[in-house]
């Protein structure tokens, strides 16, 4: 058999594998390969790797080849391969690639080893497995488009079971939540959606799925019910967030609920549609006569506002904070503005936050201006009291041990370094905390090779110096992580 004709039965072949992903061309072909992700992969911005987008598919490889006349017994195509998130770097890697597995099978046809390798190996090969990062921001934009595309073609051309009336239907009759993906069938969300905005329960319109709290776009709403009803829900919206800005109203904090809520002038709301009565500082149960504790416990908080950016990284709205708690209108994420955590109005925020020792190495160094704005939006018996706690642990953490036995934190300020633990009584070496021998303590002292003549050494005072205090305080909070999954806020409090 001649070339040429291994040359027309290799397309004959291509074509029925591959179908519309193949195009013969007068001296060669085109083939499109779709790649197989067996997990999501983030998307990152080289000028911003903090910032992921997963994405489950990738545009497809296109090998165009261009056959040689002595192929396939002695010479291979020239070929290229080329993809929208593809570098001239991979290319070549993957060109060099598809070289040597022709010199393996040199004397036969082989494209169709070529696309087989492509569509199956070419991520591994090329390191890509959990995440690429991309220069180009317009690129990231255009993977996210076809992603998307991709993912409404999988769910239009799928068939979904709904919870609610256990009817299967076609994906074009189904609804999906974002982001928590349940589906349901349009019929069954549409009548639930209507009946929701004639009763005037706006806030009711989330996913159907029993706990879930997901919401649907205005234009999944829009679709569902309609013109009339959409403009009735829509200038529902528009009022309740106006009344917020104008500080009239504020979100039930109840998180299957998130009702507008009047504001009298005790700081209480009542909501209307789940009965609710809490307080808009802390957003508990409201507190009656005693008042709400953030403000009752700090004389020197300011009742004024400041807002902040919720630190939600796909979010970013920006939240009016009361006493130190955000409720964010847009995530309904309740949250601390001082460390950005989920709030938490009966503990001190965790040092972890970079946030937090960032405020709290301001408030210790800063000038009196400095410290005066952040006692009146965090309050200064607050602040005091998280200086104590991380004074408190820096002096476990430099000039304590722990029992070896039970771990409590042992000080040592004179004496011999054989300790006995005030909790649990056990006896240990100072030097290197092994538990000695119960009859023998001294023993340790003279037989070990790190302790031995070791008995009386004499205890570093300077570790024992509370003027050193602040010192270790700055470089405690100095050292904070950069890798920490919080976000910061870094801009100027907006009063």
């Amino acid at each position: 058999m001649d070339d040429v004709q291994d040359q027309e039965d290799e397309c004959m072949v291509l074509g029925s594998m591959f179908d519309s992903n193949f195009t013969r061309d007068a001296d060669g072909g085109t083939l499109h390969l779709p790649l197989k992700l067996a997990h999501p992969l983030a998307l990152r911005s080289a000028s911003d790797p903090a910032v992921n987008h997963d994405v489950i598919h990738l545009p497809p490889l296109c090998l165009q080849w261009t056959y040689q006349p002595t192929y396939p017994s002695t010479s291979p195509p020239h070929k290229i391969v080329t993809s929208d998130w593809l570098t001239q770097h991979q290319s070549n890697l993957l060109i060099t690639k598809l070289d040597e597995l022709w010199e393996e099978n040199q004397g036969f046809v082989v494209v169709f080893i070529w696309a087989m390798w492509l569509q199956e190996s070419s991520l591994d090969y090329l390191n890509i497995q959990n995440h690429v990062t991309l220069d180009d921001q317009s690129l990231i934009n255009k993977l996210k488009i076809y992603d998307k595309d991709m993912k409404d073609k999988e769910f239009e051309s799928s068939s979904f079971s709904c919870n609610v009336c256990y009817m299967e239907s076609a994906g074009p009759e189904c609804l999906k939540f974002a982001p928590c993906q349940h589906v349901f069938c349009k019929e069954c969300t549409s009548s639930y959606f209507k009946v929701q905005i004639q009763e005037g329960n706006f806030s009711g319109l989330m996913c159907l799925e029993d706990g879930c709290e997901a919401e649907p776009t205005p234009k999944q709403i829009e679709e569902l019910v309609g013109c009339d009803l959409y403009s009735i829900w829509e200038e529902q919206q528009l009022q309740c967030v106006l009344s917020i800005i104008m500080g009239q109203r504020e979100i039930c904090p109840r998180p299957h609920c998130r009702h507008p809520v009047p504001v009298d002038d005790r700081k209480r709301g009542e909501c209307p549609a789940c009965g609710y009565d809490f307080c808009i500082v802390c957003k508990n149960g409201w507190h009656g006569m005693e008042g709400c504790h953030l403000l009752n416990n700090d004389q020197h908080m300011s009742e004024e506002l400041y807002t902040v950016d919720c630190p939600r990284p796909n979010c970013k709205e920006e939240v009016t904070m009361y006493c130190r708690i955000g409720s964010c209108n847009r995530c309904q994420l309740i949250f601390c503005g001082l460390c950005r955590y989920k709030a938490h109005p009966y503990r001190l925020c965790p040092l972890k936050s970079p946030t937090t020792r960032s405020i709290l190495s301001e408030y210790i160094d800063g000038c009196a201006d400095t410290q005066a704005l952040h006692e009146d939006c965090y309050g200064r018996k607050y602040l005091i009291n998280l200086r104590d706690h991380v004074l408190h642990e820096i002096f476990i953490s430099k000039c304590t041990k722990p029992c070896p036995k039970c771990f409590t934190p042992i000080v040592k300020q004179s004496g011999c370094n054989k300790m006995i633990c005030a909790r649990c009584y056990a006896s240990f070496c100072w030097i290197c905390t092994e538990i000695l021998d119960k009859d023998k303590p001294y023993e340790h002292f003279r037989s070990s090779e790190t302790c031995v003549d070791q008995l009386f050494t004499s205890v570093d005072e300077s570790s024992l110096n509370f003027s050193n205090i602040n010192n270790w305080l700055a470089d405690e909070i100095g050292d904070v992580d950069e890798n920490e999954d919080i976000q910061v806020e870094t801009k100027p409090f907006k009063r």
